[in-house]
Formats: C-alpha cells, sequence, structure tokens
C-alpha cells in the first residue's frame, strides 16, 4: 500500500486518518515495527470490521518525504 503525504502528514500529527470507508491508526506489531493500521467503517462511521496492518511505518522517511 502507499501512503499520501496527505495521509502521513495525519498520521504523524495525530496518530489517525479518516476516509469514508476506513480508518487509519498508527500501532506496533508482534516485533516492535510501528505498523499503519486499518479498519473498516460501517455507514455511521463506527467500526465494523477487524484490525488489519497494511503497511510498515518509517517515520524518519516521512519527516525527510514532508520536509519536516
Amino acid at each position: 500500500m502507499t501512503i499520501s503525504k496527505r495521509m502521513a502528514a495525519a498520521l504523524m500529527a495525530g496518530g489517525q486518518y479518516r476516509t469514508k470507508k476506513y480508518l487509519y491508526s498508527l500501532g506496533v506489531n508482534m516485533y516492535g515495527q510501528e505498523i499503519v493500521q486499518r479498519v473498516e467503517l460501517d455507514s455511521e462511521g463506527h467500526r465494523a470490521g477487524l484490525l488489519r496492518s497494511v503497511a510498515l511505518w518509517n517515520a524518519s522517511y516521512y519527516e525527510w518525504r514532508l520536509g519536516l
């Protein structure tokens, strides 16, 4: 999965990014690596699905990419 600049900025600022269908958040996997997790939202905006790992998170790369 590719992470857009807008998503990276939102994850760095608040730890969450929301779309119509999914809520993305930062987490840690069993190896201690930071990951991006995704959970599906229902039509009312409540969590409806399982929490899934979708990407590894490298904060220093996104700081460089965003120019922070």
